[in-house]
């Protein structure tokens, strides 16, 4: 009966308020009911059917989750998704009757504050915060929680042993909270060890929902391109560093469209030539790409008269697309943000995420780059290791920025663009050469491409000692190893051997691998921890910030 699938109608609200909600963290992320019931509709035609009812909720369930995190995944950037999926999961707990507001509560604010004559001495003050210790004092008066204070001032021993694990969420606590697990595991790491909250709702999710609601989908423009029509802008959500047009031209060159991409920056005075770019677009077909929208915000209500006017009529050219860039603004139309596609485009994050975009990348399907024609005067087994280790050296400079000063003096912004020219020039200076010229390789990858934007002496100096880990006359050899032996060439140098090792490297990755020590770490995840935990704050207006 209809009645039987209420808890898929029920899970699907959740998700509905779940991504409703992003808007607090983001003014582009307005997302529209007729959009979610899209998706909605087709993970319904795209599941399995079943007999068993119980088996046709948990398959709906599954397909549906699944697909709308694929989606959401293109239209966010990538530091939101994590809080999705943990507002998701926990929400999905919440209608299994499972009680959470208050630890919810205090994971967020931290607890209402304490009366003076209500907080006791710290008893384990050399390695136990005074916030931390009056956050104990506060869930102490929970049911889950209770004797928690007093247990921790007679047996401080138990819990410092609990307090250096690397991995608390994954270890049993004292006594009776070590039964603790979900959210209220989650609670105690806070208080305890709060540089490793994160890496604990990553495990509280991937518990719950799977692996994939805590891994970055591979973007699909193309998947998007066909998910759209002539009455649904494409928006390219902007980060520094991100390049729609030349992604818009290889996806062009790919699916062999041969469009007409006609492209215009808006700015003053913009208003009418924009206006003329579309009407032309819609009658003839092309795709038009307005670029820099935050820019010309008091034009966009013109924008929005034509889209209604215009590009909504029965007369637009089944080819014309409207394509738009804007870095996030709260004066973006609503309207055109609920009827268009997303795509938030960033640079990527981590030595993991560069070294996987890298080997997706347009550059290394391109013809007679990494298999080049037998007729090409190149050792390719140097050659393979030299641009792993390039991809490499790419990842770590980039994630050392997320240290603050322990990473660089400066923060530098590195992207994609650096590490394809120096991907080119290596083998360029590899092909003909009977040995690598190192000499060569280094100044130009560290002074001139990544060097020409860094103004510190100690950076630069700091720039050319981590290349020379991965440029030298061993990183050519098999089973080189960077840095602090962590990691090593591939033995399998084939692309798909090489993205093998690359999906078994952890995230985040552990410090030494940067050239950095443990310590460092913890100041990272600290300050990841409270951007974390503010954004999820954000999604929810109900709890109130601790005063």
């Amino acid at each position: 009966t209809r009645d039987g699938y209420r808890p898929v109608a029920e899970h699907a609200a959740i998700l509905f308020f779940c991504i409703v909600e992003l808007e607090n963290i983001d003014p582009m992320y307005k997302f529209s009911l007729p959009w979610f019931i899209k998706i909605y509709h087709r993970s319904i035609l795209d599941s399995q059917r079943n007999e068993n009812i119980q088996k046709r909720i948990s398959e709906l369930k599954t397909k549906f989750t699944g697909r709308m995190y694929n989606k959401l995944s293109w239209s966010v950037f990538q530091e939101h998704l994590l809080i999705f999926s943990f507002i998701l999961c926990v929400g999905i707990q919440e209608v299994e009757k499972e009680s959470y507001q208050s630890i919810w509560s205090l994971l967020l604010t931290g607890g209402t504050p304490l009366e003076k004559e209500n907080i006791f001495p710290n008893p384990c003050p050399d390695w136990l915060s005074n916030t931390s210790w009056i956050q104990i004092i506060r869930a102490s008066s929970l049911s889950k929680f209770q004797g928690l204070m007093n247990h921790l001032k007679d047996h401080t021993d138990e819990w410092k042993e609990f307090y250096l694990s690397d991995s608390p969420y994954s270890s049993k606590a004292p006594a009776v909270f070590g039964r603790l697990e979900g959210l209220d595991k989650i609670l105690l790491v806070k208080f305890f060890r709060e540089d490793k909250v994160v890496s604990a709702v990553r495990e509280y999710v991937r518990t719950n929902l799977g692996e994939d609601f805590v891994s970055i989908p591979d973007f699909d423009l193309q998947s998007s391109l066909e998910d759209s029509s002539t009455e649904q802008p494409l928006i390219f959500v902007l980060s520094t560093g991100a390049d729609p047009l030349h992604q818009l031209n290889q996806l062009n060159n790919r699916m062999n469209l041969d469009r007409k991409i006609k492209t215009l920056s808006l700015g003053q005075g913009q208003g009418g030539a924009a206006e003329q770019l579309v009407n032309e677009g819609v009658a003839e077909g092309h795709w038009i790409l307005l670029q820099n929208c935050h820019l010309a915000t008091s034009w966009l209500p013109n924008l929005v008269t034509l889209w209604e006017e215009v590009i909504s009529g029965q007369d637009t050219h089944d080819d014309f697309r409207l394509w738009l860039t804007s870095y996030p603004s709260p004066d973006f139309p609503p309207s055109l943000l609920q009827a268009g596609i997303k795509i938030a485009l960033q640079q990527p994050t981590g030595v993991k995420h560069n070294l996987q975009a890298f080997y997706k990348s347009e550059l290394m399907k391109e013809e007679g780059f990494y298999l080049p024609h037998p007729s090409t005067d190149i050792q390719l087994d140097t050659f393979y290791r030299l641009l792993y280790g390039l991809c490499f050296f790419h990842g770590v400079v980039v994630e050392r920025k997320y240290f603050g000063s322990v990473g660089w003096n400066i923060p530098y912004k590195f992207y994609t663009s650096d590490l394809s020219i120096s991907a080119r020039q290596l083998k360029s200076l590899l092909t003909g050469a009977t040995s690598p010229p190192f000499e060569a390789l280094v100044y130009l990858t560290a002074e001139c491409n990544y060097g020409g934007r860094i103004i510190d002496t100690n950076d630069r100096i700091l720039l050319n000692s981590l290349l020379t880990q991965f440029y030298n006359e061993n990183s050519t050899e098999p089973g080189y190893r960077y840095l602090d032996d962590l990691y090593q060439v591939p033995a399998d140098l084939s692309i798909s051997g090489c993205q093998k090792q690359i999906d078994n490297i952890s995230i985040p990755i552990q410090p030494q691998a940067l050239g950095l020590n443990e310590n460092a770490a913890i100041l990272r995840n600290q300050s990841e921890t409270k951007t974390f935990l503010s954004g999820v704050r954000a999604t929810q207006p109900q709890i109130e910030p601790d005063s």
